[in-house]
């Protein structure tokens, strides 16, 4: 019995240790290095430079503890333009919604450097399409060489609530 009792108690520190370890690296990362007002502007910049879609947004952030063990970024009251102005006088897309969310699977962008990004969830998305105006391609522009690529992978998509105009 008594090496029963040393055996669970062994397991459970090292089951708060995990927790405690995770959750302080996730307080340091939300709270220090990627604060909502840092993160809204490196993805709003990133989206802006890379593509032609004109984005803005009221915050991004990063949750943890509701959907521990995994980490999830959230975009709150975003709005965005599909638009190539060399062949657009007027945004022949755009939109808005009130939150995006979806997991961000960590291992995954440690190991292979591929964003991965799981149960993308889009709530009241509000879509603008002008049919007049030619659709442009959502494609990248010219990729800065200064840094590495990321590849992207989405594995499910789901709105709720939306409304096209």
């Amino acid at each position: 019995m008594k090496y029963v009792r040393i055996i669970i108690g062994v397991l459970l520190s090292v089951l708060v240790l995990i927790v405690l370890v995770s959750g302080g690296i996730f307080l340091y990362l939300k709270y220090s290095l990627l604060t909502p007002e840092r993160l809204s502007e490196l993805v709003t910049r990133e989206i802006n430079e890379r593509t032609n879609i004109e984005f803005n947004c009221d915050k991004v952030e990063l949750e943890y503890w509701d959907s521990w063990p995994v980490v999830e970024i959230v975009v709150k009251g975003a709005s965005f333009r599909v638009q190539d102005k060399n062949i657009n006088v007027t945004a022949p897309i755009s939109g808005k919604f009130d939150r995006l969310s979806g997991s961000i699977q960590l291992l995954k962008l440690w190991k292979e450097r591929v964003v991965s990004i799981d149960g993308i969830l889009l709530e009241n998305p509000e879509l603008h399409l002008n049919a007049q105006e030619r659709i442009p391609e959502v494609a990248s522009k010219q990729h800065r060489t200064d840094r590495s690529q990321l590849l992207f992978e989405i594995d499910r998509f789901q709105i709720e609530k939306g409304k096209k105009i």
